[in-house]
């Protein structure tokens, strides 16, 4: 005959089951959002890379259609920026060098201030990156078409750049984001954090 615990009991001993069982749960999620593999977790998993036709630096013109079969960086940035954008196309210089044998793989800089970014002044700035111009493209284009791109698109905030003659500041993400060969966005990257560089790093190889 078994022992019949008083009703307190069972209801401590309830509430201690199900204390372990989340924090057993919660320590679960953690664990398999900070491992090492590829990072789907991410507000842009799942979406496709609009579709654009943008100026290069060159004066040619990037389509979409011209990465299929790449995987792919993008960045957004301005020459005239006083902020994090050296940074980030420091960041991407490096990914260049760092992945400089796969064939496959390209960078790809938009500019959120298209109005002042002409071909010529963009030139200038990949020159300070050593920009491959076969493999790393800096886009420029009409403004409210880059502004679709980049905000509707890629979902990447930018403030200030559908006033492009505001005197106001530009304000905008520093998020990389990372595009496979089929065109899907596989996420995105705080450009700043060495932690998000190092699963960007992770998560390139994945995909190549």
């Amino acid at each position: 005959m078994g022992i019949r615990l008083p009703k307190a009991d069972l209801l401590f001993r309830q509430f201690n089951l199900w204390l372990v069982l989340g924090l057993a749960g919660l320590i679960g999620l953690r664990l398999f959002l900070d491992r090492d593999g590829p990072n789907v977790l991410l507000p842009t998993a799942g979406l496709s890379a609009p579709a654009f036709r943008l100026t290069e630096r060159s004066g040619g013109t990037v389509a979409l259609e011209d990465l299929r079969g790449s995987v792919w960086v993008a960045d957004f940035i301005f020459t005239r920026c006083k902020g994090p954008c050296p940074f980030l196309s420091q960041q991407m210089a490096r990914l260049q060098t760092r992945f400089a044998k796969a064939p496959n793989f390209r960078l790809v800089s938009f500019s959120v201030d298209p109005v002042f970014d002409t071909p010529a002044v963009l030139r200038t700035y990949a020159e300070r990156f050593r920009a491959d111009p076969e493999r790393w493209f800096f886009l420029t284009g009409d403004a409210a078409a880059v502004h679709d791109i980049v905000v509707q698109g890629f979902r990447v905030a930018v403030e200030g750049a559908e006033r492009p003659k505001s005197s106001d500041p530009l304000l905008h993400s520093v998020r990389l984001v990372l595009v496979d060969r089929e065109g899907r966005l596989r996420g995105g990257y705080d450009g700043t954090k060495s932690k998000d560089m190092k699963r960007l790093d992770r998560d390139i190889r994945v995909l190549l």
